[in-house]
C-alpha cells in the first residue's frame, strides 16, 4: 500500500474545512520534541499513517525534512528559522 498515492499537488486543490485541536501535555518541550522526532519515536507514531514511514533530516532551522514512505516517495519540506 502506498501511503502518498495522491501527491502534494492533488491534497492541496481540495476544499476542505480547516480544524484546530488544544491539547495540555504534561512533559517538558525537549521532552516532546524528542517523541515527535527521534526516529525511533516517528516511526511508531506515524506507523498509525503510514507503516514504514520515515523523516531526513538534521533537524536544524533552515535545512531541508524529507518525510518519506518504505519505498522513498513522500514530500519535502524545510524547518523554519526563528
Amino acid at each position: 500500500m502506498e501511503c502518498f498515492a495522491h501527491g502534494f499537488d492533488q491534497i492541496t486543490t481540495l476544499n476542505m474545512e480547516t480544524l484546530e485541536f488544544t491539547i495540555q501535555i504534561n512533559a517538558s518541550k525537549q521532552k516532546v520534541w524528542s517523541v515527535l522526532w527521534n526516529d525511533e519515536s516517528y516511526r511508531k507514531w506515524t506507523s498509525a499513517f503510514c507503516e514504514g514511514a520515515y523523516a531526513v533530516s538534521d533537524w536544524k532551522e533552515g535545512s531541508a525534512i524529507h518525510f518519506l514512505s518504505p519505498s522513498g516517495e513522500g514530500m519535502n519540506s524545510s524547518i523554519e528559522k526563528k
